[in-house]
């Protein structure tokens, strides 16, 4: 799922829930859930000019929890993995964006948040809600969307 690409700008300070549910079966998968300048495709980086804040969990690249993720137009800042993913577990992803202050603030499940503040979008970059599933394998991969909803003080 990729809305349209003009819901947020990081000047509005969004903030992004989604509750997901990972399925019985979470091998060979990837997951991106968050907020982006374009559709992501099936990387762990993501290239080009493509701007994100949000969450990665990657089988590819062995991820144990959700990864926090920002990129501006060039680079991109993965974040110490927040807790670990398991088969059939109901997750709260939650993001705050402070953008005077230069910082995102990421929880899973309402834990502790963890701070990312380098290579975020640009404050005037619209920004649509992306949940992306990828399969590795040849065989079929998905994720429980309860809901998502993106709040911003514009």
């Amino acid at each position: 799922m990729v809305s349209t690409i003009d819901l947020a700008q990081r000047q509005h300070n969004p903030t992004l829930v989604a509750v997901v549910k990972t399925p019985s079966t979470i091998t060979s998968v990837r997951y991106w859930i968050g907020l982006t300048s374009a559709a992501l495709t099936d990387v762990d980086a993501i290239s080009g000019a493509t701007e994100f804040i949000g969450f990665r969990w990657s089988t590819v690249t062995a991820d144990v929890g959700w990864r926090p993720v920002t990129k501006d137009s060039s680079t991109q800042n993965t974040g110490v993995a927040i807790g670990t993913v398991a088969a059939d577990t109901k997750y709260k992803l939650k993001f705050r964006v402070d953008s005077a202050g230069g910082v995102v603030y990421f929880s899973v499940n309402d834990s502790a948040e963890q701070i990312l503040n380098a290579n975020l979008p640009a404050v005037g970059t619209n920004l649509g809600v992306v949940v992306r599933v990828y399969t590795q394998t040849a065989a079929i991969r998905q994720i429980n969307l309860s809901r998502v909803w993106v709040e911003y003080n514009g």
